[in-house]
């Protein structure tokens, strides 16, 4: 079914983009308020607005509609009096820039124990940490349920913790991060953004997430509360444009590196939601994920948006992710056989990386 997403975007009001005639409406020349019509099902979630021609919905024609810049409504116009705020083609199904974000990809195993700094699990999600603390990472079956989120996710990453870093030191990190691209982020640069994602925490209160460029020379910190226990949680972060300056890769090296922050030393803290100078992962309120060993910490479903509002995730095949994947790692194992040293005669054969966008893997 031929489906398109649009979100009301700051500026738009007062413009009519899906008028009479254009898809995917059909109206009368000239429709009076009060009237009725059946056309493709409208489906709103999370300020997202998906019209399926193939389906069928029957809706009124309201007289008034008072609403702000964000919100989302269905689309409606007689051709001559306007009757929504404008609406923009917000996502399609490439729009998001990062990589494997329903965990679905892991070639290189699917469990790390005792995971060293700066080791891949799932592909393109790196563990960078600085400090006693040991976790396991793995690749988890526990996800958010088809009710909650809308769609079936396959995995989740889940970190561990083995040995607690109870007190943390100044300069102690663990952060689970993702660098994006330059080429795949410079289309969302110095505009605003939306991050979301599914995050499922034995730490209630108040986590981060940190956006950084190339250089580290500026970071956004941006603040989620998990509020249950060991429960499902959706979160969302509007992030603003980010800055031109500083240091940015547009091209083939890291344009954006995401780091979602177990626990960060004072070292590492700032103030939260603007952009600094320097290298930041979190605030003084930042918890402590790390603190007992059995803590840990699990997420799927990241999506990065551009504009203000956070859209379904889109489903990208198999096939297509795994591609996506191999830009940055390919083996020559078979995909659930993790690549291994060769020790006999046709026993196992090498793996190998693929040096493009290097600085971005």
């Amino acid at each position: 079914a031929k489906s398109s997403a649009y979100t009301v975007l700051a500026g738009d009001e007062g413009t009519c983009l899906l008028c009479t005639g254009t898809w995917p409406l059909s109206l009368p020349a000239a429709p009076t308020l009060g009237n009725r019509f059946t056309f493709g099902v409208v489906n709103v979630g999370n300020g997202v607005i998906t019209i399926d021609p193939n389906g069928s919905e029957t809706i009124d024609l309201q007289p008034t509609l008072d609403l702000g810049a964000g919100d989302s409504v269905v689309p409606l116009c007689d051709g001559s009096a306007f009757l929504t705020l404008a609406l923009r083609r917000a996502t399609i199904p490439t729009d998001n820039p990062i990589i494997n974000s329903s965990l679905e990809i892991w070639q290189r195993g699917t469990s790390f124990a005792a995971i060293a700094t700066g080791t891949y699990t799932a592909d393109r999600w790196k563990w960078i940490q600085s400090g006693a603390g040991v976790v396991t990472i793995g690749r988890q079956t526990n996800v958010p349920t088809v009710a909650q989120a809308g769609v079936l996710y396959p995995y989740s990453l889940d970190v561990d913790v083995t040995t607690a870093d109870a007190a943390l030191a100044a300069g102690d990190l663990y952060v689970v991060r993702q660098v994006i691209e330059g080429s795949n982020w410079r289309y969302f640069a110095q505009r605003p953004v939306t991050l979301s994602f599914w995050v499922r925490d034995t730490i209630t209160g108040t986590h981060h997430v940190a956006l950084q460029n190339s250089g580290q020379d500026r970071s956004y910190v941006g603040t989620y509360t998990v509020n249950a226990a060991d429960t499902w949680e959706y979160k969302t972060i509007l992030v603003p444009a980010s800055p031109s300056a500083g240091t940015w890769d547009y091209g083939t090296g890291a344009g954006l590196i995401l780091n979602f922050t177990l626990a960060a030393g004072s070292t590492y803290q700032t103030t939260a939601d603007a952009w600094q100078t320097g290298a930041f992962y979190g605030t003084a309120s930042t918890v402590n994920s790390l603190s007992a060993t059995t803590n840990f910490f699990r997420i799927t479903g990241i999506k990065l948006d551009l504009g203000s509002i956070a859209s379904p995730l889109p489903f990208r095949p198999f096939h297509e992710e795994l591609v996506l994947c191999q830009r940055y790692f390919q083996k020559s194992f078979e995909l659930a056989t993790a690549p291994a040293q060769n020790v006999g005669n046709l026993t196992g054969e090498s793996s190998w990386s693929q040096t493009v966008g290097a600085s971005a893997g």
